[in-house]
């Protein structure tokens, strides 16, 4: 009997020592830096994935945002798609980053961010400018999105938050 209260002390002690003291970062993240700072900033490129309740959302974001913007091809005009504006970080001042749609259109949204002190919450301020887009893409401004993946390469960097009324939104950026 008293093997046996050995051994099980024994492997308590290990599992202990290997799973209680983990800081934690992020559930997928390998970021090591400070992501608040601007060298570190990972808001930039494109929304890759935009899920509600596990639904890609992505296509429908148009018609949510309703963009009232349109750029002039060959002589029509064709709406923006959300899914092909870039988040900029190339004029970056401070925490603010650009919204916009190709090298001419860099005005159609300011992005600003707050990280929460231990690093796993983002705070999104988006900015847009009314005459190119209705609503917020990130919903409101003092939403906390609790970040998922945080990685210093190319990466997507990956964002989640539920709301009160029980909506799930995961955004994916690169």
């Amino acid at each position: 009997m008293f093997k046996y209260l050995k051994i099980f002390i024994f492997l308590t002690l290990i599992l202990l020592t290997n799973f209680a003291c983990r800081k934690y970062e992020y559930p997928e993240s390998t970021f090591k830096g400070d992501p608040s700072t601007p060298s570190n900033n990972p808001l930039y490129g494109s929304i890759t994935k935009y899920n509600v309740n596990g639904i890609d959302s992505l296509n429908l974001l148009d018609v949510y945002i309703d963009t009232a913007y349109s750029i002039s091809k060959v002589g029509r005009n064709f709406k923006i798609q959300i899914k092909e504006c870039e988040i900029s970080n190339l004029t970056m001042r401070g925490n603010y980053v650009d919204l916009g749609y190709g090298w001419g259109d860099r005005g159609m949204a300011l992005i600003s961010y707050t990280f929460s002190k231990d690093r796993k919450k983002v705070k999104i301020n988006f900015m847009n400018n009314h005459i190119a887009l209705d609503k917020n893409l990130f919903i409101d401004k003092d939403i906390w999105w609790q970040i998922i993946r945080l990685t210093p390469d190319q990466s997507p960097f990956k964002l989640k938050t539920t709301l009160d009324n029980g909506n799930t939104y995961e955004i994916q950026i690169r």
